[in-house]
């Protein structure tokens, strides 16, 4: 539960002592953190269009479909962890990686995908997003660990396959128009290269100075397999710790069991500054229906003796997002330093 402008406390205090053994144990295994490569697309359309308020939601399964027609030599194998080709195969490396020897680690036999999509910015109040013909749109895309970044020709060859394809509707058929019968395209207009992973945590603080976070699309905390319905700053950090060491063993050098992890309730202060539960509707091609998925917008502050020991993380998740859903883009955040 959370109260605007109230800190939220850690639920127990270390000796200095523990602290600073408990933060040399951290930075030692950040160093195993996997490699990540960022890219910033911009994508223009082809005609007017209207998409999704989370575009990225609909890039996900458009992505998805592109890649099955592409990769997969078995599309009547409903799950990839079953079939005998999954290992040479780019749509099960992409969306349905698999880890069953990390089960007693949380993994449930499907590992985090080491593919994740974020939006440039996302409007809560924005019920859709109407796109002139020549009018651009960004959003970032991220592939983690050496396998994933070797292979990431894979996911721009399905990209442009996924946008030539279309992601909305033609705003015209929406106001009652005439319906065409494909979706309005897109294309890729510009491609940036984003700093890599070890650049972004070489900006963690070595001092006691606080750092502000801003979330950019939707964040999801994980609570099993559904989201939380509140949102507490212990919730937050632990999502953000035990994906950065999810990733570490499977995509990373990590080898499980053999480091002691950081507990999120050190001697970090959360503030929340502001922070607002929102509704995300999206299409579920799969099921068929429209669907309806919790997340939380606003500004955090991070402060306190021990915030030298997290801040490596949150420097990670800033490029490999957190939570629930970070393949159709939520879990997006920036940090800037106070």
């Amino acid at each position: 539960m959370y109260q605007q402008g109230a800190p939220l406390l850690p639920a127990t205090s270390q000796s200095n002592e523990a602290i600073d053994e408990t933060s040399a144990q951290a930075l030692g295994w950040m160093d195993s953190l996997p490699q990540i490569q960022s890219w910033s697309v911009e994508i223009k359309a082809d005609s007017r269009q209207w998409l999704p308020p989370l575009p990225t939601t609909a890039l996900h399964g458009a992505l998805g479909h592109a890649m099955i027609e592409r990769c997969c030599e078995l599309p009547q194998k409903s799950d990839c962890s079953k079939c005998p080709l999954a290992d040479d195969c780019g749509y099960a490396l992409f969306f349905e990686p698999s880890a069953p020897w990390l089960t007693g680690l949380g993994i449930t036999g499907r590992a985090p995908t080491p593919l994740v999509i974020a939006p440039g910015g996302f409007n809560p109040a924005a019920r859709r997003i109407e796109l002139a013909a020549g009018e651009r749109l960004m959003f970032r895309v991220g592939v983690i660990g050496d396998h994933a970044i070797m292979n990431a020709g894979i996911v721009w060859n399905a990209l442009e396959q996924a946008l030539d394809g279309g992601l909305g509707i033609d705003n015209g058929a929406a106001r009652g128009g005439r319906r065409t019968r494909q979706r309005p395209k897109l294309h890729i207009n510009d491609v940036r290269c984003l700093p890599e992973r070890r650049a972004l945590l070489a900006q963690s603080p070595e001092t006691d100075i606080a750092l502000a976070l801003e979330f950019v699309s939707p964040v999801r905390l994980p609570n099993g397999r559904q989201a939380v319905e509140f949102f507490e700053s212990g919730d937050f950090l632990a999502a953000v710790l035990r994906r950065a060491k999810m990733l570490s063993y499977i995509y990373g050098e990590l080898e499980p069991r053999s480091h002691r992890f950081p507990s999120p309730a050190l001697s970090v202060v959360t503030l929340v500054e502001e922070l607002n539960k929102i509704r995300v509707r999206r299409y579920s091609s799969r099921q068929g229906r429209q669907m309806h998925w919790t997340g939380f917008m606003g500004r955090l502050l991070f402060f306190g003796g021990d915030l030298r020991t997290v801040a490596p993380a949150l420097y990670f998740g800033q490029m490999a997002q957190v939570g629930k859903g970070t393949g159709f883009g939520f879990g997006r955040y920036r940090l800037m330093l106070r």
